[in-house]
């Protein structure tokens, strides 16, 4: 039976969310002149037939666990991947054996490996159910789709590998188990809410900050224990999986996530006093007037010349910054908080719960947290776990309109 007449249980809890969620996801390019071809290097021959990769590397049979694609990498001239009885598969579903490593590069809207082109979509993986990308090693595969000049990298892993990539690399090895059972939960219900995104693209997520992070089969065993037991487990709210968004550290106040692509019901604000010992808390950023001046005329934003009055002019319910105004040459310019964070840099205005205030001949914007402000706070939940509250009763403090439900 295909997979296409096998309707997974999940999706319809998905499926509503789509008119809600919306993709940041650049267009796709058409393909572009061919590149420079180096000389072949790998070679091939068909597996034989009694040597079929072992489950992990086929389309799961478990209708259970979803499989997710993971975008690692876009617009890239070559493309490098290596693995224990590494393989290559087209549409027909044959599996090639490589010799060696595989040295792929965009081909006139295909793909080349050595002497031969490849289609556009093809997969790689290996016989240990794994294939390394740039240094480290993914479970599942990695399939390769020509965008314009480059090559896009989508991992297709199934969701509990994901899921345990993701927390090992969003928490710390040092944190305790039940902080990552929580960061498990969150992980897997915004990856199931996202998977309502999918439309005409070649993947699901990527490996951004602003998104979540992923280490690949890169986890120690403990975060893999904390992992597996929460299996299958979700929040979910008013019938549909929760877009359970995590930041590093609130600011001792989370923040509803309707600001936020898919924010859903289920993610409200809560103050949060376990944030207060977060690291670097709190922080301050000096803007010069001439050259924030010169950042908004090279943005469109303003006219040119310096700023000479700046000031938050609106605050959501929770406290955040919404929206600011600048005076520049005696003309008012407002912009959103968030637009603000991201023209100065967001590794400097670390977050939109934040004051602005003259400081000598400038303006200094002194803030607290890390990151959007919604959903679960890293650092407070830690702080909740070293307090020897488990997982269920941190999510349900981030969460309290949510609950829990296993799914498989």
């Amino acid at each position: 039976m295909s997979s296409e007449s096998r309707r997974r249980w999940w999706w319809p809890l998905v499926a509503p969310l789509t008119a809600l969620l919306v993709s940041s996801a650049p267009p796709g390019a058409t393909p572009q002149a061919a590149l420079v071809v180096p000389p072949p290097t790998p070679t091939w021959a068909p597996l034989p037939a009694q040597a079929e990769p072992p489950p992990s590397t086929r389309p799961s049979e478990d209708l259970d666990v979803p499989l997710v694609r993971v975008m690692l990498g876009d617009r890239l001239r070559s493309v490098r991947l290596s693995g224990d009885g590494l393989w290559w598969s087209g549409p027909d579903g044959r599996r090639h054996a490589v010799d060696g490593d595989a040295r792929v590069v965009p081909d006139r809207g295909a793909l080349r490996l050595g002497t031969q082109r490849l289609p556009s979509g093809t997969s790689f993986g290996g016989l240990d159910g794994s294939v390394r990308f740039s240094g480290r090693s993914y479970a599942g595969t990695i399939q390769l789709v020509v965008r314009g000049r480059g090559i896009m990298a989508v991992n297709h892993v199934d969701l509990e590998h994901y899921v345990a990539g993701v927390v090992a690399a969003e928490t710390l090895g040092s944190w305790g188990s039940e902080v990552k059972r929580a960061q498990a939960v969150a992980a897997r219900s915004y990856t199931l809410a996202s998977l309502s995104r999918r439309g005409d693209r070649p993947y699901d997520l990527t490996v951004s900050s602003l998104v979540q992070l992923y280490k690949g089969k890169k986890v120690d065993a403990a975060t893999r224990r904390a992992v597996e037991s929460t299996r299958g487990v979700v929040l979910e709210s008013r019938g549909r999986i929760v877009s359970a968004y995590y930041t590093s550290s609130c600011g001792g106040h989370t923040e509803p996530a309707r600001g936020l692509a898919g924010g859903t019901a289920g993610v409200k604000g809560v103050a949060d006093p376990w944030c207060a010992r977060a690291p670097g808390g709190k922080w301050h950023v000096d803007l010069d007037p001439s050259a924030f001046g010169e950042t908004l005329a090279g943005r469109g934003v303003a006219e040119g010349g310096p700023v000479t009055s700046l000031a938050v002019s609106r605050r959501t319910a929770a406290g955040q910054a919404a929206e600011v105004t600048a005076v520049v040459g005696g003309q008012a310019v407002q912009m959103k908080a968030k637009d603000l964070r991201f023209l100065v840099g967001p590794a400097q205005l670390r977050s939109t719960r934040f004051s602005i205030r003259r400081h000598g001949l400038g303006f200094r914007v002194e803030g607290t947290g890390f990151g959007h402000g919604s959903g679960l706070c890293q650092w407070g939940a830690h702080a909740q776990a070293a307090a020897r509250r488990d997982w269920q009763r941190i999510l349900g403090f981030y969460f309290p309109d949510a609950r829990l439900r296993t799914l498989y």
